[in-house]
């Protein structure tokens, strides 16, 4: 089976398992990203017993952009786990040490970007037990600042439960430049932190607006 034959059939089961619910706060952001690839940025849903850890939230991002031009970070000790690497087998996946202070992603990624491809990143870098949104890590502001692209916020709901029609909903949000003064790693925490709440809000305005998501 080729890569897109391969693509197409993960999205597919992605469909069927996990039925997202894509909510575009302008539906020409889609669109958009062919022409203007992103540095797009996710919160993680809750970690729970049933959950144990949110490997679906990279795949499921990846499904509500049609899985097109877009690569996913993921954490290179979970690739080298035989379940998560078979799970993520259809997607576009960049391994990166979580814990070791090496920006060789940073340089893979602008290169993707640079060749027209977007990046999903998740700044939180783990799941919680909580559902409260925690500190964004100041890594995607870097690699939008070096590769001169926008950031687009997108909030994801919910956790996956059995027999639920909508166990995702992902809130898109559209693409926003910089705003950094200076190049300080004081500046790019304080650019990481407005992104977040932005998240925020998106993830407590969807949430607020529906009743039946229950985490």
């Amino acid at each position: 089976m080729d890569k897109n034959a391969k693509q197409n059939l993960f999205m597919k089961l992605i469909e069927l398992i996990f039925r997202p619910e894509i909510i575009f706060e302008d539906e020409e952001t889609l669109n958009k990203l062919n022409e203007e690839p992103c540095v797009i940025i996710c919160n993680h849903t809750r970690r729970t017993l049933k959950n144990y850890i949110a490997v679906a939230d990279g795949p499921v991002t990846t499904y509500a952009f049609n899985n097109k031009n877009v690569y996913s970070l993921m954490g290179a000790d979970l690739m080298e786990k035989s379940f998560y690497k078979a799970f993520t087998n259809g997607c576009n996946i960049i391994p990166i040490r979580r814990n070791a202070a090496s920006t060789e992603w940073i340089y893979e990624c602008k290169e993707k970007l640079n060749s027209g491809n977007s990046i999903i990143i998740f700044p939180e870098g783990t799941t919680l037990k909580e559902k409260d949104i925690d500190t964004f890590k100041a890594g995607f502001v870097l690699l939008a600042k070096a590769a001169n692209v926008k950031v687009l916020p997108v909030a994801v709901i919910g956790n996956f439960r059995l027999f639920k029609y909508h166990k995702y909903t992902v809130k898109i949000g559209t693409p926003k430049g910089l705003k950094l003064q200076g190049f300080s790693s004081a500046s790019m925490n304080k650019e990481a932190a407005r992104f977040q709440n932005i998240i925020k809000n998106m993830y407590d305005d969807t949430y607020n607006q529906k009743e039946h998501i229950k985490l």
